[in-house]
């Protein structure tokens, strides 16, 4: 059954229970459709009637809040902050556009009053607002209740799919601040199934200090552990074994995936060295690249009960432990925060520091390091750049370059999380400045609820068209249509990269520190369009776009370069391709990783490594 089939009598239910009273059961089907519509259940089977039951479900919600005589307790303000996220896509689908009309139902409290309202009434409004209604004043009442509550607060708030406000943008920073510097809250109990959303993604924020909460997110995890697996339990090699072993831990993994596009020619690089362990829980055999491991291995995680998975792990007995990436899942944060192997190494997958002490090393590629400030890490720096491995089902669709169009289209391939609201307002003055129209064209890779909510979010701001999900031909087809292809900042997007440099759109994107503001740049320096669309500053970024939206001569000829700079040649590589340098720094680090770890030095390069064989 989907959500569309049993949301109308639902949402009755929820009206006729709170008009008998009948508080706890309207509280029940409203968590119940929560959790349907967080877990990714389609609502309606058509625009009109999702943007229907979003106007039902914001008037049940309403109405259920605004009753005086409905009391929230402790436990049922915790279950409303763990589905925070589907809440406030929810009102942001309706037409109330957000959850705005919070402050009206319950009598237009201003900010100025917020320390002195009664504590039922503090509790209603945490319930009902997302992150991008809250206020200064909230937040600092938050940071005065109970740990667990508080901690459940900021998960909810935090683990929000879309953050498009300024105000938005510093409630994110002073949740995080909050949580940093309370850690007497309890895993099982504060996180609500919203930790991987708030681990990974801090990323996605603006604040310098945007990874140190995972420090604090890390030492609670731990502390979970402690009574879930032996950590202490000493790690065992394959002492005599013809080859070293090395386990993969691949959050998830595919032939089609983005992963195996990034990483697939580097885990191939292991298997002259190693015997290769691929852990991909609950993943599908029959997707697995044929010879990329000597061993697929599926065992499922459950973080209620990760000791099987843990035992799974020790039962191969590996010398090193690789992690492409850290933070999609929580099997990957949980095995970064154990010790299971002597040497343990990650790569930027996910591209930022882990804040773990049990990852002894980063690999990285040198034009994305930053500096060793930005890294619990001791890194290893790759000469070679990024191999990418072409999708199976990549079309092959004719770059259109359209020489002077009455609007110029500009293509934001990014997923949802990474369109901050610095962002939006640099598409807003680039709309503003141009004197040629222009229309952004978003590809956030979403559909439903989700999509409605970001239509709505963004409407009355841009000119611009939402794409939803599609197969990946559709998705390229609509991308040629494009004229310029905008990197979003902080956090870029490398696979939207490849994607729209093949069909020949000049590509902007912005510099900053971390790896995730840098890896953009790693890949336009390849190609040939100038340097100025690679920047610095906002400022930079909005007159680089207003240049080439004005300048169609221009456009072209940027265009025209980046094709016959052969993106392929330069970015992508076919599959069954070895990037022997990452086997060679593995092996390096096998031979020499726990030396290394004993003195104060921070960062090698690939050839130091290798010189000490």
């Amino acid at each position: 059954m989907t959500v569309s089939e049993s949301t109308g009598p639902r949402l009755d239910k929820i009206q006729q229970n709170i008009r008998s009273g009948q508080f706890q059961i309207a509280e029940e089907l409203i968590f119940e459709f929560l959790v349907q519509v967080d877990q990714g259940e389609r609502v309606g089977n058509t625009v009109e009637e999702l943007s229907e039951f979003a106007n039902q479900y914001v008037r049940s919600f309403a109405s259920l809040i605004s009753d005086a005589k409905y009391q929230i307790s402790p436990q049922s303000l915790q279950r409303f902050f763990a589905l925070k996220r589907p809440h406030a896509l929810l009102c942001f689908a309706s037409k109330a556009r957000g959850t705005g009309f919070i402050w009206r139902v319950l009598g237009g409290k201003s900010e100025l009053e917020i320390e002195n309202v009664p504590p039922q009434l503090f509790s209603k409004l945490l319930a009902g607002l997302s992150i991008n209604g809250l206020t200064t004043s909230l937040i600092s009442r938050i940071g005065k209740m109970s740990p667990d509550i508080m901690a459940s607060a900021c998960f909810g708030f935090l683990g929000e799919l879309m953050v498009v406000s300024k105000s938005a943008e510093t409630s994110r920073r002073a949740l995080s601040d909050l949580l940093s510097s309370n850690d007497h809250w309890n895993f099982g109990q504060a996180t609500g199934g919203n930790f991987v959303n708030v681990w990974m993604g801090c990323s996605y924020g603006e604040a310098d200090n945007r990874h140190d909460v995972k420090k604090s997110l890390n030492a609670r995890l731990v502390a979970y552990l402690a009574d879930k697996v032996n950590p202490a339990k000493g790690v065992v090699c394959n002492v005599g074994a013809e080859k070293p072993t090395v386990v993969v831990m691949a959050e998830v993994y595919s032939d089609v995936h983005a992963m195996h596009r990034c990483y697939g020619p580097s885990i191939r690089a292991l298997g002259k060295h190693f015997q290769v362990v691929m852990m991909v829980p609950r993943g599908n055999l029959s997707k697995m690249p044929v010879g990329l491991a000597d061993v697929f291995d599926v065992t499922p995680f459950d973080i209620e009960n990760p000791a099987p998975f843990i035992e799974q792990i020790r039962s191969y007995c590996p010398d090193v432990l690789y992690l492409p990436s850290v933070g999609m899942r929580l099997s990957s944060i949980t095995i970064a925060n154990l010790r299971l192997a002597p040497l343990q190494v990650a790569t930027n997958g996910h591209p930022a520091t882990t804040n773990a002490r049990n990852v002894d090393f980063m690999v990285l590629v040198n034009e994305v390091f930053g500096g060793e400030e930005r890294f619990s890490e001791r890194i290893v720096l790759r000469d070679k750049g990024a191999h990418y491995v072409m999708r199976a089902d990549a079309p092959s669709i004719k770059p259109q370059i359209r020489v002077k169009p009455a609007t110029v289209r500009i293509a934001v391939p990014a997923w949802i999380r990474k369109i901050c609201p610095t962002f939006l307002t640099a598409c807003e003055a680039i709309s503003t400045r141009a004197k040629t129209k222009v229309e952004f064209h978003f590809f956030p890779n979403i559909s439903g609820v989700q999509l409605q909510a970001f239509r709505h979010a963004i409407k009355g701001r841009l000119k611009a068209k939402v794409f939803p999900t599609t197969g990946y031909s559709q998705y390229i087809e609509r991308l040629s249509q494009c004229d310029i292809h905008l990197s979003t900042f902080p956090f870029g997007s490398s696979n939207g990269i490849v994607d729209a440099a093949r069909q020949g759109l000049p590509l902007v994107n912005m510099l900053g520190a971390e790896p995730h503001e840098r890896i953009d740049a790693n890949l336009v320096n390849r190609l040939g369009q100038p340097d100025w669309l690679t920047v610095r500053t906002v400022e930079d970024y909005i007159k680089a776009v207003v240049r080439l939206v004005d300048d169609h001569a221009l456009r072209a000829e940027v265009s025209e370069a980046v094709l016959q700079s052969d993106p392929d040649e330069r970015m992508l590589v076919s599959e069954g391709y070895v990037a022997e340098d990452f086997g060679e720094i593995i092996f390096g680090l096998y031979r020499h990783g726990r030396e290394l770890c004993s003195g104060d030095r921070r960062v090698w390069t690939h050839a130091e490594l290798v010189s000490l064989n």
